[in-house]
């Protein structure tokens, strides 16, 4: 099992140990202890299995990212379609966040935590196996858009390395350069143009955002990425 989903089993193991300290806080206090404490266990125990058949989606649906660093656009139409899917569940998610806080902590919020994270856990993994998908591919794509929003269509170079272009260019016409000084601020200007990697790939990856801009934009699901990371949130 890869780290981070260690990590999310052992969230939702600290989150679950709240819970039984808070159950054991409702026995002391009364107010219908044993129906509390069997509604506890069968929602834990239905955010458990749907956690573990979400993180096993990335066995079922491996993933490795292209060597470039590009979302193909294939790939990237199947995770806004996991998007699209689960928008109203982010959106009610986050509604319902909100009613609690100021209002309701302590025990019953981390309870009724546990029955949240366990009905988005289930329907995640259901969008995510429609799509082909694990929880894997969907957070990497989601980063890869993120850090592309920055970087202009079209574009190979950062500012900066236009500006050394520039520069290099203004230098050129310099009637004192020799046509060796000269052909060696060519092949500068050269290199900076074709320089590879992230930069490029940022560029290619820019052009998708660009064409989706607006579906990416109108289908956010940040709110519940934590399902994504098998992260239980804990407030």
């Amino acid at each position: 099992m890869k780290t981070w989903a260690k990590v999310g089993i052992g969230c939702l193991a600290a989150l679950l140990l709240v819970c039984v300290i808070s159950v054991v806080v409702l026995l002391v206090t009364g107010g219908g202890f044993l129906k509390k404490v069997k509604n506890f266990v069968g929602n834990a125990k239905s955010a458990g299995h749907s956690q573990t058949v979400l993180l096993n989606l990335d066995k079922q649906f491996p993933f490795t990212q292209s060597a470039d660093g590009n979302i193909s656009e294939k790939r990237l139409v199947a995770y806004l379609n996991v998007c699209r899917a689960l928008k109203s569940d982010s959106d009610s998610f986050q509604t319902w966040l909100k009613s609690k806080q100021g209002k309701v902590s302590g025990p019953k919020l981390s309870m009724e935590m546990v029955k949240k994270y366990g009905e988005l856990s289930a329907k995640a993994a259901g969008v995510l196996k429609s799509a082909g998908m694990g929880p894997k591919e969907f957070l990497w794509t989601r980063n890869a858009l993120l850090r592309s929003a920055t970087v202009s269509p079209g574009s190979n170079l950062t500012e900066g390395q236009k500006q050394v272009i520039r520069v290099l260019q203004d230098q050129l016409g310099s009637p004192d350069l020799t046509a060796e000084q000269k052909a060696s601020i060519r092949q500068q200007i050269a290199d900076l143009k074709t320089q590879s990697g992230s930069i490029r790939s940022l560029s290619a990856n820019g052009k998708l955002y660009a064409k989706y801009k607006t579906v990416i934009e109108t289908n956010n699901i940040d709110p519940i990425l934590f399902v994504f990371a098998g992260q239980p949130p804990t407030k």
